[in-house]
C-alpha cells in the first residue's frame, strides 16, 4: 500500500472513529444516568439465570433447571482459588481452544459455571461510560449443551458480547440468535507430528541450527525448580523485551496469557522452557547489543528481529558507555506453554508466552520452538498452536458478517500498526508454515484456522461501535481515543525521539566517537567492515569520519561544526539540524551515534 495512501487513511479513518467514540460516548452517559434513574440493574451485575434442561433429562421435574455460579478468578490464590476448582474439570474434559487455560489464569476474567455441565469464561469493561461484557472461547461443556450455554449467559448478561468462538459455536449464536458474525484473524498450528523443514523454512532451520553453534542450550524448567530468583530473571527479561518494542506501551490482554512472574502456576500440564548460553561458551554470532533505547535496527518481519529469507541485522548502540555493558545473563529467553485437553488427555501445547533478551543470538526462540516439538512429539503428543494473529487473513467464506466492522479490522490490521505491530506478529506466526494460498499454508502439516467474534452489529454503526472500541482498549490494542489518533496522526510511539544536533547534545560526542572506535576496533572489526561495503559504507563513513571526528577534536562548543574546505557535500547531509530534519533522517545518524549494518 502506498506510504500517501495509508496516512491519508490514518487522518481521516481515524478522525471517523474519534468522532463516532466522543458522540457514542455522549449517549452512553444519558443512557447510564437514565438507567440509575429509572433503577434499573447494573449492566455489569448478572441477572438471576438457571441453566434449563429438558425434563426428559432428569430424573425429576426439579432437575430441569440447574443453579448458574458466577466466579471471579484469583491466580494467586492458584489451586486453591475456588474458579479453579469449580472449572478444572470442565477444562480437563473439554479446554482444547488455545485460551482455555488462559481463562483460569488471567485476573480479568469471570466464569459463568454450570456445576456437572460445564463453564463459560468472560470479562467485563467499563470506558467512556459503556459498560461491556464479553463472552471469550467457546463454553468448556460437550457441544450438545452449547446452545443453553449460551442462552443461559445471555439471559444473565442480554447486551453481551462473545469473541475468539469458533466457528461450530458462531454457527450456533447466528441460528439462535441473530448475531452478527465476523472473522477476527487467524491462528496458526503445527503437527508435530508431520512437521519437517522444507526449502520455505529453512532460514527458521538454519537460525535454530546457528543458535546451537553458538552454544545456546534449551532445558525445562521443572515445578520444583520454579523458586523467586527464577520469576525475578524472567520479570527482568519480559521488561528488557518489552522495551525494544516499537510499540511497547504495554503487553496484551485477554487473548494473551498474564505475565505475572510471581504467579506463573507451572503445574496441572503448564510447562517452562528456558534458553541459555553457557559462561564462557562460544561467541553469540548475529547477537544484538542491549540499549536503553528501543531497538531501531530490529527487523519489522518478526518477533526476534530475524527477517525471511535475510540474515538479522546488527545494531551497535553506543549511549555514554561501550557496548555489551550489561551484566552476564544466566537466561536468554523463555517459552511458556499451557496444555490443551480433549477428553481428559492433554492433545497439545499452546504458545502463551515468549520472550527473549536482545543481545541474546537472533536464532534463540526458534531453537526454543524446535526443541519444544520435539518435546511434544517425542511424548506422543501431536500439536503446537502459535495463538491468534489479530486481524490477519481475514475471510467471508463461511460468514459475512457487517461491512464496518470487516473495514475496522482491516484498518487496524494494515495501518494501525503505529498502535500495535499486527503484522509483524502474524508474519513471526505464519512463517512456520512456508507462506499462505488463499487461506492454506504450503506446508500441509501447518493449519490456518479462524475465530470470530459475535455481535449485535447492525448494517450502520450504532452503539456497538463503541463497544468494539472499549473491547479494544481492554485487550491493550488501543489506548484513550485521542491517544489513539495522536498516533495515527504523528505515528508517535513509545521510544525515545532521535536528538537534535545542537551544542548540548553534542557535548558527549567525543566519548561517544571514542567508545565508538574502541568498539570497531575490537572482535567486530573484521565484520563490520566487509558489511559497510556499497551505498552504506559511503554514507557511514563519510558521515562519521567528517561529523565525529570533529567534534571530537575540538569543535563541540558550537551548534554547527565547522565543515572542511573541499569537503564532499553528502558528507554534510547526514547531520540533522531541526527537528523536522531528525524525523526524516536514517536512524542512527543524530547526535548518539548508532551504527546498522546488514548481516
Amino acid at each position: 500500500m502506498h506510504p500517501a495512501l495509508i496516512l491519508l487513511l490514518r487522518w481521516v479513518c481515524g478522525f471517523e472513529i474519534v468522532f463516532f467514540v466522543k458522540v457514542l460516548s455522549a449517549y452512553a452517559l444519558a443512557v447510564r444516568l437514565l438507567r440509575r434513574l429509572l433503577r434499573l440493574p447494573r449492566l455489569d451485575q448478572p441477572r438471576p439465570a438457571k441453566f434449563r434442561r429438558a425434563a426428559a433429562d432428569g430424573a425429576e421435574a426439579g432437575a430441569a433447571e440447574l443453579e448458574v455460579l458466577h466466579v471471579p478468578n484469583e491466580p494467586a490464590s492458584g489451586t486453591d482459588s475456588l474458579a479453579w476448582n469449580l472449572v478444572r474439570p470442565h477444562l480437563r474434559a473439554h479446554g482444547r481452544g488455545a485460551l482455555s487455560v488462559t481463562t483460569m489464569w488471567n485476573p480479568e476474567y469471570f466464569h459463568m459455571v454450570v456445576p456437572g455441565v460445564g463453564s463459560l469464561a468472560y470479562v467485563v469493561y467499563t470506558a467512556y461510560y459503556r459498560t461491556i461484557v464479553v463472552a471469550v472461547s467457546d463454553p468448556l461443556s460437550a457441544e450438545a449443551d452449547w446452545p443453553e450455554m449460551a442462552a443461559t449467559f445471555l439471559r444473565a448478561f442480554p447486551h453481551a458480547m462473545f469473541t475468539h468462538v469458533s466457528p461450530e459455536f458462531a454457527q450456533i449464536l447466528k441460528d439462535a440468535h441473530a448475531f452478527s458474525i465476523n472473522d477476527i484473524g487467524g491462528e496458526t498450528t503445527v503437527d508435530v507430528k508431520r512437521f519437517a523443514y522444507g526449502r520455505r523454512t529453512r532460514t527458521i532451520k538454519n537460525g535454530a541450527r546457528d543458535a546451537r553453534a553458538a552454544g545456546v542450550k534449551v532445558r525445562e524448567v521443572a515445578g520444583e525448580d520454579f523458586g523467586d530468583a527464577l520469576r525475578a530473571e524472567l520479570a527482568d527479561i519480559a521488561g528488557v523485551w518489552m522495551s525494544t518494542k516499537a510499540v511497547n506501551e504495554t503487553e496484551l490482554r485477554v487473548f494473551v496469557r498474564a505475565g505475572n512472574y510471581n504467579h506463573m502456576q507451572v503445574r496441572e500440564g503448564v510447562r517452562l522452557f528456558v534458553a541459555s548460553t553457557p559462561s564462557g561458551g562460544p561467541a553469540k554470532r548475529g547477537a544484538r547489543a542491549a540499549s536503553a533505547a528501543p531497538a531501531r535496527g530490529q527487523a519489522s518481519g518478526s518477533e526476534d528481529g530475524s527477517t525471511d529469507g535475510q540474515p538479522a541485522d546488527v545494531t551497535i548502540t553506543i549511549d555514554g558507555e561501550p557496548a555489551g555493558a550489561r551484566p552476564e545473563r544466566t537466561i536468554d529467553g523463555f517459552v511458556l506453554l499451557d496444555p490443551m485437553f480433549k477428553g481428559g488427555r492433554v492433545t497439545g501445547y499452546v504458545i502463551s508466552l515468549n520472550r527473549a533478551r536482545p543481545e541474546a543470538h537472533s536464532g534463540t526462540l526458534k531453537l526454543l520452538y524446535e526443541e519444544v516439538m520435539a518435546t511434544i512429539k517425542r511424548e506422543g503428543g501431536e500439536e503446537l498452536a502459535f495463538g491468534l494473529a489479530p486481524f490477519f487473513n481475514l475471510q467471508k467464506d463461511r460468514f459475512c458478517g457487517v461491512w464496518w466492522t470487516e473495514m475496522t479490522f482491516r484498518y487496524f490490521y494494515h495501518v494501525g500498526n503505529v498502535l500495535y505491530d499486527f503484522q509483524n506478529l502474524a508474519f513471526s506466526k505464519a512463517r512456520y508454515g512456508g507462506g499462505l494460498e488463499g487461506d492454506t499454508y504450503h506446508d500441509p502439516a501447518v493449519r490456518m484456522s479462524h475465530v470470530y467474534m459475535a455481535s449485535r452489529a447492525h448494517w450502520f454503526p450504532g452503539v456497538v461501535s463503541l463497544d468494539l472500541y472499549v473491547f479494544l482498549m481492554l485487550t491493550g490494542f488501543v489506548g484513550s481515543v485521542t491517544g489513539m489518533y495522536r498516533k495515527l496522526l504523528f505515528g508517535a510511539r513509545k521510544c525515545d525521539a532521535p536528538k537534535v544536533n545542537d551544542g548540548t547534545s553534542l557535548a558527549g560526542a567525543a566519548s561517544a566517537a571514542s567508545a565508538l572506535s574502541s568498539t570497531l576496533s575490537g572482535a567486530l572489526s573484521t565484520q563490520l567492515s566487509t558489511q559497510l561495503s556499497g551505498a552504506l559504507s559511503t554514507q557511514l563513513s563519510a558521515q562519521l569520519s567528517a561529523q565525529l571526528s570533529a567534534q571530537a577534536s575540538g569543535g563541540l562548543g558550537e551548534r554547527k561544526a565547522p565543515r572542511a574546505k573541499g569537503a564532499a557535500k553528502g558528507a554534510a547531509k547526514g547531520a540533522p539540524q531541526t527537528k523536522a530534519d531528525v524525523k526524516a533522517a536514517p536512524a542512527g545518524l543524530g547526535a548518539t551515534p548508532v551504527l546498522v549494518a546488514t548481516a
